[in-house]
């Protein structure tokens, strides 16, 4: 039995951004699509985990790209399940087109109690130890992104509200919506003018429907080049200015 899936993806026109390229959150869609896939295939989807009372949660996702492909692209998903680290299992993905690597991506996810909510170490489960394929992908590390300095102001804010259309099977936010929320506080010339090379982000709270979400940005942070541009992002809950997750985005 094959540890790695593949799944193709063709780029559709309502998945497109205003440049005309695959948006950050069709491609976010793509890479939990194809994690579907593959644990589904090893037999741990959270459709399956569902008997055993558990669940999958995406706790980190680090991605990093070449380029985004246009219309009618056809994008080449590849997954597997490539480590375990304490709480988190490990998950790597490469992305290509026509055969060409495009970028590249890790993710860490928790095993929940799907009742409490609670995190339960994949090392207790010796089958998942048993469906590791120890390649990694060159994507950064899973070390916690930091958060807002104190009295540090945003540079922009906007208030979001989670809906109905937002929410997936556990009946929180999708987590391609949270990459949805942060972008929208990058300034309007970075959005149009330059392209995402690199999208880290932490998954802090599950966001339910009818709160309303504040999406926060800093900086620009600090390049050694003038084509780059960085921003630190915040999502908090309004109503009780709880962090739901952190993000970095970098712009080339």
């Amino acid at each position: 039995m094959s540890l790695i899936s593949t799944v193709i993806f063709p780029v559709h026109t309502y998945e497109l951004d205003p440049a005309n390229r695959l948006s950050i959150p069709a491609l976010a869609g793509f890479l939990q699509e194809a994690a579907g896939h593959n644990s589904h295939a090893l037999g741990f989807s959270p459709m399956q985990l569902m008997e055993r009372g558990l669940t999958w949660v995406l706790s980190r996702l680090r991605v990093r790209l070449r380029e985004l492909p246009g219309w009618q692209a056809r994008v080449s998903v590849q997954t597997w399940p490539s480590g375990l680290d304490r709480l988190f299992a490990l998950r790597d993905y490469r992305m290509r087109v026509d055969g060409r690597e495009i970028g590249t991506a890790t993710s860490g996810w928790l095993l929940l109690e799907a009742k409490s909510r609670r995190p339960v170490r994949p090392q207790s489960h010796p089958d998942l130890q048993h469906l590791l394929h120890p390649e990694r992908s060159p994507a950064a590390g899973l070390a916690k992104l930091p958060g807002a300095e104190g009295g540090e102001h945003p540079l922009l804010e906007r208030e979001l509200a989670v809906r109905y259309s937002d929410l997936d099977m556990n009946l929180h936010a999708n987590n391609t919506r949270y990459v949805e929320w942060a972008l929208e506080a990058v300034p309007p010339e970075v959005l149009h003018g330059k392209r995402l090379a690199e999208m880290d982000i932490d998954f802090l709270a599950e966001a339910e429907q009818g709160e309303r979400i504040l999406s926060r940005s800093y900086g620009p942070q600090a390049r050694s080049s003038q084509d780059e541009r960085g921003f630190r992002h915040i999502l908090l809950r309004s109503s009780d200015g709880r962090e739901v997750a952190r993000a970095r985005s970098l712009w080339r």
